[in-house]
């Protein structure tokens, strides 16, 4: 995850999330990425 989280596209104030449950299921994200672009609209990236 080093490697992938040291990138300088991936800006300073990103959220990271790392093995997310999700609520009232048995699934889970691995590893996500979120944030705001210029139009401040929310994006989010995940890894399984």
């Amino acid at each position: 995850m080093y490697k992938d989280l040291n990138d300088r596209d991936i800006p300073e104030d990103a959220g990271i999330a790392i093995e997310y449950n999700i609520p009232q299921t048995a699934k889970r994200v691995d590893f996500m990425i979120s944030g705001y672009d210029s139009n401040n609209l929310g994006n989010a990236f995940r890894e399984r």
